[in-house]
């Protein structure tokens, strides 16, 4: 794939939920790869899988395509990530909170890579 109208090391990460059904506890679609998870945006519970991509970011376009992989909906964001996060190199990742980990950013610094996140506040703060 051509990266020329990327910028050379910053890249993006997130995921998202494929929802297969809004009844989690009932559901039979695909249950050997879906499981029940719960999506933080919407508030609700679900049955299916998630979405995790690495992109590498554009000036005023949407991400290139990285690394990109499917996980039950139960999967973590950063557990799911990290194999692939591991394969870059001198990089800048922007993500949300669900990636904030110190000691993840520790390892990430053999590789000359740190992740930035939001500021992770106390309850009422």
């Amino acid at each position: 794939m051509n990266f020329n109208d990327c910028y050379d090391n910053v890249s993006l990460v997130d995921s998202l939920p494929i929802m297969l059904c809004k009844h989690p506890y009932t559901a039979k679609v695909a249950s050997k790869i879906a499981d029940k998870g719960y999506c933080d945006a919407k508030k609700q519970f679900y049955h299916g899988v998630k979405l995790h991509l690495i992109g590498k970011d554009r000036f005023e376009k949407i991400p290139k395509p990285n690394f990109f992989d499917f996980t039950p909906a139960s999967v973590n964001d950063l557990t799911a990530i990290k194999p692939m996060i591991y394969q870059l190199k001198n990089q800048i990742v922007v993500g949300d909170k669900a990636y904030s980990s110190e000691k993840f950013n520790q390892q990430l610094s053999k590789n000359n890579t740190v992740v930035l996140t939001p500021i992770k506040l106390k309850k009422r703060q």
